[in-house]
């Protein structure tokens, strides 16, 4: 739209041309709603910011994504837009779903020049948005009664947005049109976002706690370093997560010294005790209490010489926490904004080949594409997995399948010739998993599936396919959820499956029949008893279309089906599940 790097009188200038541009007229029918907010650190560029997009009708979160970026602009009064907006952006764009409306910690019409923070994300973003701030900038108005969700207009010489009581005995919060939607219009759309836990709305709640809760991890892991004055770099998978939107799990570190008093810092802050990686390497590990830290001990320059020796480009980025510059010796960062899946080498896959199903994988998490060199590489390196073992493909392959949309991208594998060219997926390793005739009448449901070409893996993909017509938020109602979770539990671990210390596998969705397979292979299930569990699942899935199409058929003219559905559901299926799958 336009370049944020300016002085602050052109930024004046600019507010006083961008304000003409911004509509405030509209009542767009709102339904998901995303929060933005930004958590920084006291002196530094860095910060974190956050998206969370909320459910109206459903109450609850329907995307959180984080982003480390950069603020490149003072705090001046009024040209807040200019520090935050940036990085706000970068970490709106990093929802898969656009909301219908983004609520801003920041003023929108409600400002000297009638261009505030909302107003810059609006027309950015092309979006409605609605400026939410705890203090007020400009204008005069009445103190609202003390019932949640009343309000009095904020008059500047004109309305220019509300203060609502946003909770009791607590100060009101000043809304204002941002951009495509009207004043008055503003309040009705915030209203249902209220609750008793916070003045702010939920979205913009739950944007600051995810914000604020990043920025103190990597606040907690950088501090023990720097107060040290020790080298210390974010990297590899953590910064790839950071630029993607996602929240890390996993915490890689490299520094240039590593001493007593800085293990105990860190052990003190995340709990857990350190154990050797590898000792002439100087690696450690960390599993804290809620995240997991990997420390390596390197001289300056091995950083760059760590980076180039790795897989991916968007795996090959460090941030220097000390002088909070970048280090992207092949074009990471550039990936990454672009969404693009790179090899850093033209030898990267041949010096491990289990890379390329690693592609499918990272793709999928990031929401990437490949590269064209990429995508021209894989017919050409798909004959070596071969070299690689078939406990190492497994794991890949069943992490992919963990995933929702896992049918998806066995299809572009199978498309891009990874099924036919690799002879893993007709080897014993994977017999236990084959779906047999008696599978394939449920792919008529999936014409986009080539059933007559007989790959055992290919086929798994159907399984999982299906699969996903079992919901999580019909899981999470039954009385039977417990049951459920222990057939979940240990397709990756290297314990027994049935542990009942093991945890539950994290997913958006429970693929069952992923996990079905993952618990047999570790188990090592007889063919037979792999068969039961597919016949099993197939019949309960049919049952379950038997009901729905009942359903619909008795409800059709009435239009109660969404309702009948419910009941019904609660009623039957876990008696279904008894029936069937349960019996395992």
């Amino acid at each position: 739209m336009h370049p944020w790097d300016m002085n602050e009188e052109e930024a004046r200038m600019l507010q006083e041309e961008l304000a003409e541009d911004c509509i405030l007229d509209g009542k767009p029918e709102v339904e998901l709603v995303a929060g933005l907010d930004v958590a920084f650190y006291p002196d530094s560029r860095i910060c974190i910011a956050s998206a969370v997009s909320y459910s109206i009708t459903n109450r609850r979160v329907y995307e959180q994504v984080v982003k480390i970026s950069e603020l490149n602009f003072p705090y001046i009064s009024g040209l807040l837009a200019f520090r935050e907006a940036p990085p706000m952006i970068e970490a709106a764009m990093c929802l898969k779903a656009k909301p219908d409306c983004y609520l801003v910690d920041g003023h929108g019409y409600a400002h000297p020049r009638r261009m505030g923070l909302a107003s810059h994300i609006g027309l950015f973003l092309d979006t409605p948005t609605i400026g939410c701030a705890k203090n007020i900038l400009v204008g005069e108005y009445d103190e609202p009664a003390e019932q949640i969700g009343s309000n009095t207009q904020i008059w500047d010489g004109e309305p220019v947005g509300y203060a609502v009581r946003s909770m009791e005995e607590a100060a009101p919060i000043f809304l204002s049109p941002g951009h495509m939607i009207s004043n008055e219009y503003v309040p009705e759309v915030v209203k249902p976002l209220l609750t008793e836990k916070s003045r702010m709305p939920e979205p913009l709640r739950l944007a600051d706690y995810t914000a604020g809760v990043e920025r103190s991890k990597i606040e907690g892991l950088v501090k023990p370093f720097t107060e040290q004055e020790t080298e210390v770099f974010l990297l590899g998978g953590t910064i790839r997560d950071l630029l993607t939107g996602k929240q890390p799990d996993d915490y890689d570190l490299m520094v240039t010294d590593f001493d007593n008093q800085i293990q105990k810092n860190l052990q003190d802050e995340f709990g857990g005790n350190w154990f050797t990686l590898d000792e002439e390497r100087q690696m450690y590990r960390l599993p804290g209490e809620e995240v997991q830290i990997d420390v390596t001990v390197v001289g300056e320059q091995e950083v760059v010489d760590d980076l180039e020796r790795r897989d991916f480009t968007i795996n090959s980025i460090a941030l220097d926490m000390v002088r909070e510059s970048w280090v992207d010796p092949v074009g990471g960062r550039s990936d990454a904004e672009q969404r693009i899946l790179r090899l850093t080498s033209d030898d990267s896959l041949d010096e491990d080949p289990l890379r390329l199903l690693r592609a499918y994988r990272l793709a999928a998490d990031h929401n990437l594409i490949f590269a064209d060199e990429l995508q021209q590489k894989i017919g050409a390196t798909v004959g070596k997995l071969q070299e690689v073992s078939r406990e190492r493909i497994t794991e890949e392959l069943l992490r992919l399948a963990d995933r929702p949309d896992s049918a998806d991208w066995f299809q572009k594998m199978y498309d891009d010739g990874l099924i036919s060219g690799c002879s893993f997926f007709r080897s014993e390793a994977i017999a236990e998993i084959r779906l047999i005739e008696h599978w394939r009448p449920a792919l008529k449901n999936y014409p986009t599936l080539n059933v007559r070409e007989y790959h055992g893996g290919y086929e798994t993909m159907a399984c999982f396919k299906t699969a996903r017509l079992i919901r999580q938020d019909e899981l999470d109602s039954w009385p039977l959820h417990r049951q459920i979770k222990q057939l979940a539990r240990g397709s990756y671990s290297g314990m027994e499956a049935t542990t009942p210390e093991l945890p539950v596998l994290k997913s958006n969705h429970f693929n069952l029949m992923g996990r079905l397979f993952g618990r047999g292979l570790w188990e090592r299930w007889k063919r037979d008893r792999m068969l039961r569990a597919i016949i099993e699942l197939e019949e309960f899935i049919e049952k379950r279309e038997q009901e729905e199409r009942e359903i619909v058929e008795e409800h059709r003219e009435d239009g109660n089906i969404g309702e009948a559905k419910e009941q019904r559901f609660a009623e039957v299926l876990p008696q279904y599940w008894e029936q069937t799958v349960g019996k395992l």
